[in-house]
């Protein structure tokens, strides 16, 4: 089977994952994405928000696919930071900040898209899940 076509299985396994109220890639999709390169995975949203981000160099499209998320999208990032990743190495593509000051919030329902370009910023939270693709600036 070509590496690009996800198995069902693979899709299956990772809806009947139970939500949770923190934010978390979802098994096994993520891993697969990861081995393969594949630039997507399903996201439990959390209930509360957690960081702001701006990718600078990818954006985020996002469709809800279950549920109902908020997320807040553009304005500005005070006091941001270079993400710090779990090796301890500041990130060079990615800011954070506790807020967003301004930015518009939307709330999507399941079927609902969402595009975030890069160098924007954006936070989301809800009960429930999307699925998001990275996909990298030109």
């Amino acid at each position: 089977m070509d590496k690009y076509v996800i198995p069902e299985e693979i899709i299956r396994k990772t809806l009947e994952t139970p939500l949770s109220p923190k934010k978390e890639m979802l098994e096994p999709l993520n891993t697969y994405a990861n081995e393969n390169g594949l630039p997507f995975k399903i996201l439990n949203h959390p209930e509360q928000f957690g960081d702001a981000e701006v990718h600078l160099t990818e954006g985020d499209e996002w469709e809800v696919i279950e549920g109902t998320v908020e997320f807040v999208v553009g304005g500005r990032l005070p006091d941001s930071a270079w993400e710090v990743q779990q090796d301890g190495i500041s990130n060079p593509n990615e800011l954070r900040a506790k807020e967003i000051e301004g930015g518009s919030r939307s709330i999507l329902q399941a079927g609902q898209r969402l595009w975030v370009p890069p160098g924007v910023p954006h936070m989301h939270r809800g009960r429930g899940r999307s699925w998001i693709t990275k996909i990298p600036k030109k």
